[in-house]
């Protein structure tokens, strides 16, 4: 399962949940999410988490959480683009009637 975790820094990441206990929670395939403003808005960006590391898991400690949630269909696709499948999920308004 994708989860979104949200750093106490204020940082978020989004991954996929390999294990979520008492200790923390391990992340696969890490991204760093950020907000880029524009003239139309905001989009987000993907980064990749630590991409001079050899180790594609990482552990992040329960201290450091501030929240975890699972993203809408639009950071999911980009995230599967990125670091996934490349598989799209339609959202419930793009489906044709």
């Amino acid at each position: 399962m994708i989860k979104v975790i949200r750093l106490i820094n204020g940082e978020e990441l989004i991954g996929e949940c390999k294990d979520e206990g008492p200790i923390g929670i391990e992340l696969s395939k890490v991204g760093i999410v950020q907000m880029i403003p524009t003239q139309k808005g905001v989009n987000i960006g993907l980064y990749p988490f630590a991409p001079y590391a050899k180790e594609e898991d990482f552990v992040f400690k329960q201290d450091h959480i501030l929240t975890t949630f699972t993203p809408d269909v639009d950071l999911l696709n980009n995230y599967n683009k990125m670091f996934g499948s490349g598989i799209q999920i339609a959202s419930a308004g793009s489906l044709i009637k």
